[in-house]
C-alpha cells in the first residue's frame, strides 16, 4: 500500500530575480524591472542579499517605505517619486522572498522581517540616527513590530492599511497563494492596480522561494487569536507617547477592513487618521497624489519646524 508524503518546501536559500533575469520575457522584465526606481542597489546582509532603492534629495528628510505581502516596492513608484519631490530621501526595498531580494530558508515571522529592516538600515544608511518610517499592509505590520522595539529611532510612523489584528489566511503547502480579487474596470487607479498584479504573476512563475515565503508569512500568525499587533501598538503608545502616528485607509478595503482603524485608535489614542472614501486596499496605487499629500503633510508636522521643515 503506497502512501503519499505531505508536501514540503525545499529547505534551500533561493536567490532573487537577479539570478533569473535571462529567463524573463520582455513584458515580464518591463512589469518588474530591477531598476524601476532610482538608486537601485544590493546590500549583502547576514540573512541574505536585499535589493533596495535609495533616492531623493541627498539632504532630504529620511523616510523608509516597506511594501506589503506580494506587491513589491517598485509598484509604488508614482507615490514614492511624489514623496521624493516633496523633499524626502526615500529608502525602500524588496522583502525577503519577493522580487530581487533573496529568499532565505527561514520562518517568515514579524521578527524575521523586522530583522531584515534593522540590518538594511545599519548597512545602507548608518548615518540615519532618526528617520520617518512607513509600511503598507504586511509592511504596516512589520513597521509596527519594528517601532515597538526601536521607536526611539523614529521621527514618525505611518501605517497604510496595516495587516494587524488578522488571523492566518487559508493556504495549503505547495498551493499557489490565494488570488487577488479582480480589479473592476471602473476602479480608481485601474491601470496601476492591474500593472501591480502582473508583478505577482512574474514572481510566482520565476521565483522558487516566493510561494514558500508567502505560505510561511501567513501561517506564522497566531491561529488562536486575532491580536497580532495588539501588544506592539500598546507598547508604542506606552513607551513613545510623543511619537506621531498616522493611519492611511480606503473605506472599501476588503483585505484589511477599515474597521481595524478603530482598534488601532483604541491602543494609540493620539493616532491621526486619513481616509479615502470608496478606495480599497491599494489606496497607495489608486490615489498616489492624495496619499503623498497626506503623508507629506504629516511628516512636515512631525518635523515640527526643525532644520528640514522647509524642504517638505
Amino acid at each position: 500500500m503506497s502512501t503519499t508524503k505531505p508536501f514540503a518546501y525545499p529547505r534551500s536559500h533561493f536567490p532573487g530575480l537577479y539570478a533569473f533575469k535571462s529567463s524573463l520575457s520582455a513584458s515580464e522584465s518591463s512589469a518588474l524591472a530591477e531598476d524601476a526606481l532610482p538608486g537601485s542597489a544590493y546590500a549583502e546582509l547576514t540573512l541574505g542579499r536585499t535589493h533596495y532603492s535609495l533616492f531623493g534629495p541627498e539632504n532630504g528628510v529620511p523616510f523608509v517605505f516597506v511594501h506589503g505581502l506580494r506587491i513589491p516596492s517598485a509598484s509604488y513608484k508614482t507615490l514614492l517619486l511624489i514623496l521624493a519631490d516633496k523633499g524626502l530621501r526615500i529608502l525602500t526595498y524588496d522583502l525577503y522572498g519577493r522580487a530581487y531580494s533573496d529568499a532565505p530558508n527561514a520562518v517568515y515571522s514579524d521578527e524575521f522581517y523586522a530583522a531584515q529592516l534593522r540590518l538594511l538600515l545599519s548597512e545602507v544608511v548608518p548615518q540615519w540616527k532618526r528617520f520617518h518610517l512607513s509600511g503598507l499592509s504586511l509592511g504596516g505590520r512589520i513597521v509596527t513590530k519594528f517601532a515597538s522595539v526601536h521607536g526611539d529611532k523614529l521621527e514618525s510612523l505611518t501605517l497604510m492599511c496595516p495587516a494587524v489584528f488578522l488571523t492566518p489566511l487559508p493556504m495549503e503547502p505547495g498551493a499557489p497563494p490565494p488570488p487577488l480579487a479582480p480589479v473592476p474596470e471602473n476602479a480608481p487607479g485601474y491601470d496601476e492596480q492591474v500593472a501591480a498584479t502582473k508583478t505577482i504573476a512574474v514572481q510566482q512563475k520565476h521565483l522558487p522561494g516566493f510561494a514558500r515565503a508567502i505560505y510561511s508569512t501567513i501561517t506564522s500568525w497566531d491561529p488562536e487569536s486575532s491580536t497580532g499587533g495588539d501588544v506592539e501598538l500598546k507598547t508604542i503608545a506606552a513607551r513613545y507617547p510623543s511619537l506621531p502616528v498616522l493611519a492611511v485607509w480606503g473605506t472599501a478595503d476588503s483585505a484589511v477592513p477599515f474597521a481595524i482603524a478603530d482598534k488601532i485608535k483604541e491602543r494609540v489614542p493620539h493616532l491621526e487618521l486619513w481616509v479615502k472614501e470608496g478606495h480599497g486596499h491599494e489606496v497607495g496605487l489608486s490615489a498616489p497624489d492624495e496619499v503623498a499629500e497626506a503623508v507629506g503633510g504629516f511628516v512636515r508636522r512631525a518635523v515640527k519646524g526643525g532644520k528640514n521643515a522647509g524642504k517638505i
